[in-house]
């Protein structure tokens, strides 16, 4: 009788770890990248600051929020476009890192939802000569 018990819980046990959970919240990587015109300008000249964010879901790449920052400071936030991009247009004043972030969102229902993990760009450095 213990025998039967015994492979009647593995049964049950391999039956639970087969099945799939119905309707999951599936989790999508992004990434984030910069790119400025310009890096070496002289003081107060334009710099547009190219950021595009990719995804493996479109519903995580498009009218998603983008931030931008000037070394720990936020200095502007936008929503990216059909193609999960977005211009800054900055005028810098003095030598700084620029960098840009996807803070991450929940898209969609249960059980279509998706968690865009947030992502942040590597710093770009733009140099202002005086």
């Amino acid at each position: 009788m213990k025998h039967i018990a015994k492979i009647a819980t593995v049964l049950l046990l391999v039956t639970f770890l087969w099945a799939e959970p119905a309707g999951a919240v599936t989790s999508v990587t992004t990434h984030t990248k910069l790119v400025p015109s310009k890096t070496k300008i002289h003081k107060g000249d334009l710099v547009k600051f190219k950021v595009t964010l990719k995804a493996g879901k479109k519903k995580c790449r498009v009218h998603m929020p983008i931030q931008l920052f000037k070394g720990k400071k936020q200095v502007g936030q936008k929503k990216t476009n059909n193609k999960g991009k977005v211009i800054f247009k900055k005028h810098p004043k003095k030598t700084a890192k620029w960098w840009a972030k996807f803070p991450g969102k929940k898209v969609g229902k249960h059980p279509k939802r998706f968690n865009c993990l947030p992502s942040k760009s590597k710093k770009k450095k733009v140099v202002v000569k005086p």
